[in-house]
């Protein structure tokens, strides 16, 4: 049994994705580092009400290990928060997912996205939300979540309107919070570069990197960069 996991959640990948990078790259005939994988298994990606995945709904399907409605940001088509495989089995009697079966355990967690961490494939292995626009409120849940290293973008949903951040954009906080100095509190060591994270204490044990004032990543067609 493994002791250590890293999940990486490829938003909209499939299997002819990966083909595609291996024709690209190595040839037909050549192999990814992903091909070598010495356990690999294909799942289905339907959802209980549509035949595609959205982002929300897919990791919802990672993060509980059961099958979600489309809109789900951890919630059913009831307004009822989804119970996790392992609740289902009888082994987690809060229905919590994986990660935070994790920080309930004392693992060291971390969750990372090249974009803001409200987003989905990380955000919902730590919060539940009505809809996946309300940034506010999943990121305050994933700063109280307890995990050890939060490292993403979205720098405007940690602080509150009118507060100016380390990017140059003002926040857009309406409940006054400013996240970064509650983290603090709470002994995360924030840093807003590569150059500070890298010259961290071996020692650090909760880190919040924030790298840009919201996404770290060119969201835009081409032709418009």
């Amino acid at each position: 049994m493994p002791s250590n996991v890293i999940f990486i959640h490829p938003d909209g990948a499939d299997p002819s994705h990966f083909a595609a990078a291996r024709f690209e790259s190595v040839g037909p005939d050549g192999r990814l580092n992903w091909d070598e994988a010495h356990n690999t298994g294909v799942y289905l990606g339907h959802l209980d009400d549509a035949v595609v995945a959205t982002s929300n709904a897919g990791a919802v399907v990672h993060a509980y290990g059961v099958k979600a409605v489309a809109p789900s940001y951890g919630f059913d088509e009831n307004g009822e928060a989804y119970k996790s495989l392992a609740a289902l089995q009888g082994k987690n009697v809060k229905g919590a997912t994986i990660l935070q079966e994790a920080i309930a355990a004392g693992r060291p967690t971390a969750v990372i996205n090249s974009g803001f961490n409200a987003e989905p494939g990380t955000g919902v292995f730590l919060a539940d939300a009505e809809s996946r626009r309300d940034r506010a409120g999943i990121t305050a849940q994933i700063v109280e979540s307890g995990v050890s290293v939060i490292m993403g973008a979205g720098e405007i949903d940690y602080l509150p309107v009118s507060t100016v951040g380390r990017f140059g954009e003002e926040g857009t906080r309406e409940d006054g919070r400013n996240l970064i100095e509650e983290a603090e509190a709470m002994g995360y060591t924030v840093v807003y570069t590569r150059a500070a994270l890298e010259s961290l204490p071996a020692n650090t044990e909760k880190v919040l990197g924030i790298f840009a004032a919201d996404d770290t990543y060119n969201d835009v067609p081409e032709g418009a960069l």
